[in-house]
Parts: structure tokens; sequence; C-alpha cells
């Protein structure tokens, strides 16, 4: 799997995070609501002003994709740092079943607060699918955690599957397949902007 090229700055990221739910409103506007156990982050890009020759680079970058066909990693500024300290070696420290919301984590640094913190984005091993953090964790006096997830996990996690906590890639594929930039003869600068959706 591709990586975003490192030498293209970015300016801006706005990260969605996508849950769908089925709903249905009566004639005495009761609202019926179900929950789709499914779960994706879109993310939009906007680069730095890029010269003709980074241009070039993403240009050749993003097209080598081939539309939404080919995913790439990338660590999202911002976000794929964590809030909490994060130190140690986190781990699972037991199987953990598909559609689970927690997962008990052994391997961080002991006697912690705030080791994991709401909003904090994780992934394990085993998964290219990245979760995130929906309340502040400690840790024990034996490194262990209980991490509260914010979506389902999409596939069981096994023991000892190790985690994910600090400069955390997410796998990306183009939201759309056609991509159009335009260019100004006027400036040797130009800025880019990315639509993507996470790939698993």
């Amino acid at each position: 799997m591709s990586t975003f090229p490192n030498l293209i700055g970015i300016s801006g990221v706005t990260l969605t995070s996508q849950a769908p739910t089925i709903s249905t409103e009566s004639k005495s506007f009761r609202r019926h609501v179900g929950r789709i156990p499914a779960h994706r982050f879109e993310v939009r890009l906007k680069t730095i002003p890029l010269n003709q020759s980074q241009h070039r680079e993403l240009w050749g970058f993003i097209t080598a994709l081939e539309g939404s066909f080919n995913s790439f990693s990338m660590a999202l500024p911002i976000y794929s740092e964590p809030r909490g300290v994060a130190t140690g070696s986190p781990n699972v420290k037991a199987n953990t079943n598909a559609g689970a919301k927690t997962v008990l984590i052994q391997g961080y640094t002991p006697s912690i607060n705030g080791i994991a913190k709401a909003g904090d984005v994780i992934r394990f091993a085993g998964h290219t699918k990245v979760y995130q953090v929906r309340e502040d964790a400690n840790s024990n006096a034996q490194g262990e955690t209980t991490l509260k997830l914010s979506s389902n996990l999409i596939e069981s996690v096994k023991a000892n599957e190790v985690l994910t906590v600090r400069n955390v890639p997410f796998t990306l594929s183009l939201k759309n397949d056609a991509q159009e930039f335009k260019a100004s003869a006027q400036t040797d600068f130009i800025t880019m902007e990315l639509d993507l959706q996470e790939s698993f």
C-alpha cells in the first residue's frame, strides 16, 4: 500500500464521522430511529500552496490511485496524535469479538490518569479500520485499562494484538473517481483539496 507523499504540506483537515441510521416519523411526529452497526471516517484535506514540482508530485500520486480503486496510508495532522498520555506498549489482553465497543488493554504505563482521552484515535495491528476512544481512561497498577470505543469493532481482535496510539495511520481512498484541479497562469502556486474516505 502506498503512503501519502510526506513532503506535501497540509494546511487544513476536516474529519467527518459517518454513522448511518434508519429514521421514520409517524403522523403524530413520533420519531423511530434504528442504528446500523457501521461507521467510517471521511476526510477533506487542503494543502498549503504547492509549487509546480510539489503539485505535479501530488497529481501523479492521485492519478496512480486509479480513482477510488486503490487506497493509501496517511497519518492525519492533529487527529493522529493522542490527547492522552499514551505511553507504554499497549496490546489487547483478551480475544474480543466483532461488534464489541469495549476492549481490555494491557501494556500501558502503570497507574497513569488520562492514559487515553476521549477523541483519541487508535488502530489494532490486524485492522485497517481506525477507532475512536469515547471516554477518558486511566491505567491501573498492572498497566491495564478498558477502552470504550465510539463504534463497534468490525472484526474480532486477538489477545496480544498490538495497539497503535501515536502517529495512527488511516487507510484512505478517494471518494470520487474523477479528480479536477485548476491552475492559474498568473501564479506558480496551487492549492489542492482532496475528499477522502476510510477504506477497509
